[in-house]
């Protein structure tokens, strides 16, 4: 039996092997999959700490990559909110990229200079704003963990 090359098939954020069979008979179409209107984020180890989040969110926003960063860091809850209202992931991400990543990504930087507040239960993670700072770093960063992973909740 003939092997044939395999090639890469882009899924999501992977890349897979898809491997060509030998031509033998037709086999059924599987049934189309009915597309996610608002993606779901890749979820990060759950020994990651806010820390790891907060240099993730960094350097995304500094490769301009707003809609990963959007997937990863907006939680499942306010995901859903997004999907009901019939929002756009594309255009969320571009309105994103022009209004606000900026500031977020200033803000994000400070809070990397901070110590955070831990909440009591230890899924919550707080960088109190910085009186007299510029635009989003005189408000609060708050991070919260949700079955193991850190998710911006403001």
């Amino acid at each position: 039996m003939r092997r044939l090359p395999c090639v890469l098939a882009v899924t999501g954020l992977l890349l897979l092997p898809a491997c060509q069979k030998p031509a033998g008979p037709p086999a059924e179409p599987a049934p189309a999959a009915e597309p996610a209107a608002v993606p779901a984020g890749p979820a990060a180890p759950a020994e990651g700490g806010p820390d790891e989040a907060l240099a993730l969110a960094i350097r995304q926003l500094e490769e301009e990559k707003y809609a990963e960063m959007l997937a990863r860091f907006v939680a499942p809850e306010d995901r859903k909110k997004v999907e009901a209202e019939g929002g756009s992931w594309e255009k969320i991400a571009e309105g994103f990229g022009q209004e606000k990543a900026p500031q977020l990504l200033d803000r994000l930087r400070l809070a990397r200079e901070q110590k955070p507040e831990l909440g009591p239960d230890g899924n919550r993670v707080t960088y109190r704003g910085v009186p007299g700072a510029k635009g989003m770093g005189r408000k609060d960063l708050v991070w919260e963990r949700v079955e193991g992973v850190w998710y911006l909740r403001n």
